[in-house]
């Protein structure tokens, strides 16, 4: 009698912690959710008020595509496309948006 008690006690236990756990789980998800969320609000993008009326050289062209790629190796190690691909674009573009700001095209 006492060891089916005990059977008993311990799997309404057992059911109970793995109903926590999926609440838990459930917590943390919302939680993530919510931080990419706002980090996505803070990061925003915004046109350019000046454009260049004239076309840039091949040689700043060349320049401004050398450091977009060496941008790009430093944000695939800190995001990936698989896991985040809004996050990885919006990176991107905004690595992109500072090069053109500094560099002539």
């Amino acid at each position: 009698m006492e060891m089916k008690v005990n059977r008993q006690v311990k799997a309404r236990v057992q059911h109970e912690l793995s109903g926590e756990k999926a609440r838990i789980d459930r917590l943390e998800s919302n939680e993530k959710l919510l931080t990419q969320s706002s980090t996505q609000k803070k990061d925003s993008l915004r046109v350019n008020k000046i454009y260049p009326s004239q076309n840039a050289d091949e040689a700043a062209v060349r320049q401004a595509t050398t450091a977009l790629s060496a941008k790009v190796k430093i944000i695939e190690r800190d995001i990936l496309f698989s896991n985040s691909p809004y996050n990885f674009c919006m990176a991107v573009a905004v690595e992109s948006k500072n090069i053109v700001n500094t560099q002539p095209i």
